[in-house]
């Protein structure tokens, strides 16, 4: 005799798989590392609105990147079944109006630009005990791990990438934004199903826009050392100067220098 299934109600509320009514989804248990409760063992938040971050067998967060405005995990939207980045304002600075501020216009800044070469922003969200906003998940390797893996790059593979970014500088120059930190660790690299290269810039969140005082003034802050990295930072941003596209180019040009050498 066939053995009997499950009805359409013994199924995931979350990933809409069958489940054992005893033991519950499998799937997510494994796939989310969903706990108890909605916060890890390390005091981190894993639920912000419909998504959930996703943790390790130890229930610490799967984190992606970390930056001076904010630190970005991998996560789960539980209403469109897929994965993003997500990525939270420092709990130092979230009771702090002005950079609470500061973080939803850089995610609305972002979220303006649509490009090939961009991971694009697909949600803002923000209340008294969270801000955040989601990206799309690019899962490759950065120009920096492959240049630590693979050494100096060949000049013609270096070349397609600085192409590719300046693409998409280009898309970001026409709505007067400006990245603010083009660095090797924020050009992820991707292979097409036919196998074409793909560069995809990330933590576009950073920019600013040139046609708003706000941004203006932002892009002027003296409050933190957020904005840019060192080895790669143009000179007028060092000297905490106003910026436009020019600093863009002179850092992806450092970035080539970096591919290169």
């Amino acid at each position: 005799m066939t053995p009997t299934t499950g009805n359409a109600a013994e199924r995931c509320p979350e990933c809409g798989r069958p489940i054992d009514p005893t033991n519950g989804c499998t799937h997510c248990l494994l796939q989310l590392g969903k706990i108890a409760n909605d916060f890890g063992p390390s005091g981190t938040a894993t639920v912000y609105d419909h998504y959930r971050i996703v943790t390790h067998s130890d229930g610490s967060p799967a984190e992606i990147g970390r930056g001076g405005m904010g630190v970005t995990y991998k996560a789960f939207d539980k209403n469109l079944r897929c994965y993003v980045a997500l990525k939270v304002i420092h709990q130092r600075l979230l009771a702090d109006s002005s950079m609470r501020e500061r973080f939803l216009q850089e995610a609305r800044h972002a979220a303006q630009l649509r490009h090939p070469n961009v991971a694009s922003v697909l949600h803002l969200g923000t209340s008294a005990e969270q801000c955040f906003y989601t990206m799309e998940l690019i899962e490759g390797e950065s120009v920096e791990q492959l240049v630590q893996r693979a050494g100096p790059l060949e000049p013609v593979l270096a070349l397609r990438i600085v192409s590719q970014v300046a693409s998409a500088l280009t898309a970001a120059a026409k709505l007067r934004l400006v990245h603010r930190d083009i660095k090797p660790s924020n050009l992820m690299l991707v292979r097409t199903e036919a196998g074409e290269l793909v560069v995809k810039v990330i933590d576009f969140g950073i920019a600013v826009s040139l046609d708003k005082q706000m941004d203006k003034e932002l892009a002027n802050s003296r409050d933190t050392g957020a904005v840019g990295t060192l080895q790669f930072a143009s000179p007028e941003q060092l000297r905490q100067q106003p910026v436009d596209v020019r600093s863009d180019i002179y850092s992806l040009g450092m970035t080539l220098w970096y591919m290169l050498a």
